[in-house]
């Protein structure tokens, strides 16, 4: 009897019909897996009828980087990262691809590269696979077999202390065709099943992340001569110190360069031309985001460590194309062939995207075609950091930090109708809190606790609600959102609170938890505030009672420290910034503050040219007097609401126009070009420019008992003459506003579009044609509205 058939199905009280048959077993097969190995498991199994109708499903699991193909063609990539607790890693397969499958044999492959170190994306895990198919007339048992690779080097490079191994490989070394049926696997090892009472991964909800091609331009192609030691000595600089422009009697290979356009995460995969010529070739592909002296340099800035970007691959003469099992980031690929004259004819370089968004739903437009360019980056950039997971670059870490979800969240609602990344997102953050109560500010690998993430988390989860109506994850969350706020605990005197965990704050700040006390707490008050609204929107009033006199005691506290720093304007870009959107900040000083949240971004880099101008260089020197986009979108939105929409939006086509210089198409990290080239918390000037410029923004907390969408009126159009774009509607495919205007003087004019009724919550300054009036809230049929605007100083 084979393991696979002694396996007992993946629940016995889950009803299927036809039955469900499951695999979970170790991939060890003559001792543990090294990290960094690859592993090939065949699953064979006939089906007796023809697979039909939309019973079928295919879930996927492994203890590390996997592909998976089927008959030969590629299925899924996984796993999904995940809460251990939770383990809802595995991937579904698209029911289509199993949908018609003829009656008769076939063959499930994966191949498994065990990292056996922690990552970005996990925490060690086991070494282990998962294979469950359900709805399917199988006709008996299928037959597993697993061999562990022998062209594959283990525990070689790592890409760099965050992420995973390079592949480095010998393909006459490896079995040639067992992804295919047919083929026979009878020498292979039958793998061991894992405990029976090992828990069991099930799917994430997200299906299998999608692959799309994108056609890289090639930018240039020369000879190439070796100028430094054998192949694995010092990979990458051995890579570099490459003569790509050698004499003729030195010429040992071919490179070329190509360009995909902007930075992103992608398989690339090499097909070579020449026959069995090309058997021993060596191909190796560097990526990078930059091109730094018109080269790919295959290292990662700012990686804590050694970094190795890039693989190699010995060619079998077989003409199958090469690639890395996970997918690498950059927008840069540079191939080089080193062989016998004549041996390689030439390549075929394929790209696909691992991105979970497609083309965006909503848009924006309007007269001054450099807000349009950053809206379109910013955009650009949310796509280049959305896999399983919103992620902070697709290159350097892919972790899911908490302040970049909270960005996400924002831009994701203005682009996309589906937002599921967002909420998988905030759940897991929830499970990875620490002793104290805080939610984790990374996750759902190795785990971080950021007390200034943990209230972006609180705060995000909020808007997350009101963007959605998703009253389920409230409920969900609201323990954990009480548990976060526990966890600041009274320091000192004042009322002022702290708690424990990396004092982050914002990278122009210091690292240092008591120089940023005060910025904290007021962000600790927004959170409350939000806390508070949480649950009275839940109907816990007691709950939402004690959280509003905790946000009173709060607010009383951070004024009380201000004045004793001399009033707001005195505290410093950060505090005054923040005081400014939670409404601290009196009439009278008002404008004060405004004038120095201006005086900060004029006179810092890249707004200010000056050679002294304040600008960011290493991560661990802050510099003061800098700003960052990051912070800018805790900041920059109130001053739209509290009228200077026009400095906003020159300081988008100033800074964020500074990101797209130099040929750049996705947005810094930070105003600097040595930091990542694709960071989503700079995207902020997506959701500004579609919520302000646009005017309208989805307010859930405002739905009425009659269960229509509520929106919110927030046009400031500044200095600008028109606009157009679309807002999608979260959650309902095919959904979105239109909306068009044009400025007449001193008016607005202009038409919405909704796709189906909505409660229009406006100012007494906009009148709507039509639809029926009530208390400042008009509620607008689907179908086109003409609208006028009367606009006041503050616009």
């Amino acid at each position: 009897m084979t393991a696979a058939a002694s396996m007992p199905p993946h629940s016995a009280d889950e009803p299927a019909t036809p039955p469900a048959w499951a695999f979970y077993g170790s991939l060890a097969a003559d001792g543990p897996p090294p990290p960094g190995s690859h592993t090939a498991v065949r699953v064979s199994f006939e089906l007796a009828g023809a697979a039909e109708g939309g019973e079928a499903s295919l879930a996927l699991w492994a203890g590390g980087a996997f592909t998976a193909n089927l008959d030969g063609e590629h299925l899924a990539d996984g796993p999904h990262r995940c809460d251990p607790d939770a383990f809802d890693g595995a991937v579904a397969a698209d029911p289509a691809r199993l949908r018609g499958l003829a009656a008769g044999p076939h063959v499930l492959t994966l191949r498994v590269q065990h990292a056996g170190v922690p990552t970005r994306l996990a925490a060690e895990e086991p070494a282990a696979f998962f294979v469950r198919l359900a709805g399917l007339a199988l006709a008996g048992a299928p037959r597993v077999r697993l061999l562990r690779l022998p062209g594959y080097a283990a525990e070689l490079r790592r890409l760099n202390p965050q992420l995973g191994w390079i592949d480095w490989a010998d393909a006459r070394e490896n079995p040639r065709g067992w992804e295919r049926s047919g083929f026979d696997d009878d020498g292979w090892d039958t793998p061991t099943p894992m405990a029976a009472d090992a828990p069991r991964p099930v799917p994430a909800g997200l299906g299998s992340i999608p692959r799309g091609r994108v056609e890289p331009v090639l930018l240039a192609e020369g000879f190439a001569a070796d100028r430094f030691g054998y192949a694995a000595d010092d990979p990458p600089a051995r890579f570099h110190l490459r003569d790509l422009d050698p004499a003729p009697a030195d010429r040992g290979g071919r490179w070329w360069r190509f360009d995909l356009g902007r930075v992103r995460l992608f398989f690339p995969r090499v097909r070579p031309a020449g026959g069995a010529d090309a058997a021993g070739v060596e191909v190796q592909l560097a990526y990078s985001e930059t091109l730094p002296g018109g080269r790919v340099l295959p290292w990662i800035p700012y990686s804590l460590g050694l970094s190795c970007n890039l693989d190699r691959f010995v060619l079998d003469g077989s003409g199958e194309a090469v690639g890395p099992l996970a997918p690498r980031g950059g927008r840069y690929v540079e191939v080089h062939a080193l062989g016998p004259a004549g041996a390689l004819e030439g390549l075929t370089l394929r790209i696909d995207e691992r991105g979970f968004f497609g083309e965006p739903a909503g848009s924006f437009a309007c007269d001054r075609p450099a807000l349009g360019r950053v809206w379109s980056a910013g955009v650009e950039t949310l796509h280049a950091c959305a896999e399983d997971a919103l992620t902070d670059n697709p290159t350097r870490e892919r972790g899911a930090w908490v302040g970049d979800l909270a960005l996400s969240n924002k831009v994701a609602a203005v682009a996309h109708h589906d937002l599921r990344l967002v909420r998988r997102g905030l759940v897991q953050a929830a499970a990875g809190a620490d002793a104290s109560g805080l939610v984790a500010g990374l996750g759902p690998g190795p785990q971080l606790h950021v007390p200034s993430f943990a209230l972006h988390w609180l705060r995000a989860a909020w808007l997350f609600f009101d963007q959605t109506g998703d009253r389920a994850l409230l409920r969900e969350l609201a323990p954990a959102a009480r548990a976060t706020l526990a966890a600041f605990e009274p320091v000192g005197g004042a009322g002022l609170r702290r708690a424990e965990g990396w004092p982050f704050f914002d990278w122009a700040a210091p690292i240092d938890e008591e120089a940023n006390r005060l910025a904290l707490n007021v962000l600790l008050l927004q959170a409350t505030r939000d806390a508070a609204a949480w649950h009275l929107a839940l109907a816990d009033r007691g709950h939402a009672r004690r959280l509003a006199a905790e946000a009173g005691a709060l607010s009383a506290a951070v004024r009380g420290e201000a004045a004793r720093r001399g009033g707001w304007a005195a505290t410093g870009y950060h505090a005054v910034g923040l005081a400014l959107a939670a409404g601290e900040v009196d009439p009278a000083e008002a404008d004060a503050c405004l004038d120095a949240v201006e005086s900060a971004w004029r006179s810092a880099f890249p707004w200010s040219a000056e050679a002294d101008a304040p600008r960011l260089g290493d991560p661990g020197e802050p510099v003061a007097g800098a700003v960052t986009p990051f912070f800018a979108d805790l900041v920059l939105p109130e001053l739209i609401r509290r009228g200077r929409t026009a400095f906003v939006h020159e300081a988008v086509e100033r800074c964020w126009g500074w990101m797209l210089g130099g040929g750049r198409t996705t947005l810094t990290e930070v105003f600097s070009d040595r930091w990542s080239h694709a960071h989503v918390w700079s995207a902020g000037p997506v959701a500004w420019l579609s919520r302000t410029v646009l005017g309208l923004t989805p307010r859930h907390a405002l739905t009425g008992p009659d269960g229509v969408g509520a929106w919110s009126w927030s046009l400031q159009p500044g200095a600008l003459r028109q606009a157009a774009g679309r807002l999608p509607l979260a959650g309902h495919p095919g959904e979105a506003i239109d909306v068009a205007w044009t400025r007449q003087d001193d008016r607005i004019e202009g038409e919405l579009t909704l796709p189906r009724p909505l409660w229009i919550h406006r100012p007494a300054t906009v009148t709507l044609g039509g639809g029926l009036a009530a208390e400042g809230r008009t509620r607008l049929p689907a179908g086109a509205t003409r609208f006028v605007q009367r606009l006041v100083d503050r616009c």
